[in-house]
């Protein structure tokens, strides 16, 4: 597993807005780096590719909306309801590219999902276990 192919799946992950919403990467009580070339990121990398499985827990920001624009996507959701439907996400399967009907696509599961007030508008943050990488 190489930091480019992590790269590609965060940025698939995080569509809406751009790969720095990418807060951690966390494996167990380590935090990792995307870039840093350290002892943790050395060895788990030696780990995934000896065939081991890892599960990391990633922060994200995964949804934002300002106010009066539409996102990349052209979604724009009614401001009254965006807090629940932040929470709505908690326990849910972490998806690539929202396909839905493809369960291949499944990566892992959202843990936590908040709305969280930014200056001109929201974003959604989660916390999210990733198992398939």
């Amino acid at each position: 597993m190489s930091v480019p192919r992590i790269q590609e799946i965060a940025e698939r992950l995080c569509r809406s807005v751009p790969l720095s919403a990418l807060h951690c990467v966390r494996v167990g009580d380590c935090t990792l780096s995307l870039t840093d070339d350290n002892e943790e990121r050395t060895g788990l990398l030696a780990r995934l590719a000896a065939g081991e499985r890892i599960e990391l827990d990633i922060e994200m920001v995964a949804f934002r909306q300002l106010t009066g624009e539409m996102n990349r996507n052209f979604i724009r959701f009614q401001d009254d309801q965006l807090g629940e439907l932040a929470t709505s996400f908690a326990n849910k399967p972490l998806l690539i590219d929202h396909r839905q009907r493809d369960s291949t696509k499944r990566i892992g599961t959202v843990l936590s999902a908040v709305m969280v007030a930014i200056d001109g508008g929201v974003e959604f943050r989660m916390t999210a276990r990733v198992a398939k990488l």
